[in-house]
């Protein structure tokens, strides 16, 4: 935990530049996180959360460059309050993903049980997200997904323009929001 500050993790060229066995946390009570180089943990969950005292358009959160990597060997918990997310792939057992005035900019979620996406005051920018259950929470007038594959998929609070929604391992029971329309808002 850093109170004031940003934590940068660059790349050297090293195959892991953080490893742990079990969890990892990296928290910042006032500042932004960026990771260039690969975390890890081999049998753990990776927690990263940063703060900032309030936020402007394109304020840095957590931020993984095109070098970076996040390998969690369980769940991954991304968490920004007044700050952006951004980064390219990330995959897990469970992904959770939480901004607090800030936008979530990603290519790809993968996990292998479920993803939940919470934005409160953000908008979301996804190309995929790949699980049995895929979650998203936003108050965004504009928040995209380009494909959804699931098992099951919820969308609630606002309108979010969706791609395509296709199933993922199996036939799913349908559940609110998993109907084949580009738009879903509740």
């Amino acid at each position: 935990t850093t109170l004031d500050g940003d934590i940068k993790i660059n790349n050297n060229g090293a195959e892991d530049m953080v490893k742990a066995q079990n969890n990892l946390e990296i928290e910042m009570d006032n500042g932004a996180v960026t990771i260039a180089g690969k975390i890890t943990t081999q049998d753990g969950d990776i927690t990263i959360t940063s703060n900032h005292d309030s936020y402007t358009t394109g304020q840095k959160g957590i931020t993984v460059e095109e070098t970076g990597a996040i390998n969690p060997g369980k769940d991954l918990y991304l968490n920004a309050t007044n700050g952006d997310i951004e980064f390219k792939k990330v995959s897990a057992d469970n992904a959770d993903i939480k901004t607090i005035n800030g936008d979530v900019t990603a290519e790809t979620i993968k996990a292998d049980d479920t993803i939940h996406i919470e934005l409160e005051s953000g908008d979301l920018y996804l190309n995929l997200a790949q699980s049995k259950g895929v979650a998203i929470l936003t108050d965004s007038k504009k928040s995209s997904v380009n494909t959804i594959r699931y098992d099951f998929v919820t969308v609630e609070r606002n309108i979010v323009t969706i791609g395509q929604v296709i199933p993922y391992r199996s036939t799913p029971t349908p559940s609110k929001g998993t109907s084949t329309t580009r738009s879903y808002g509740y």
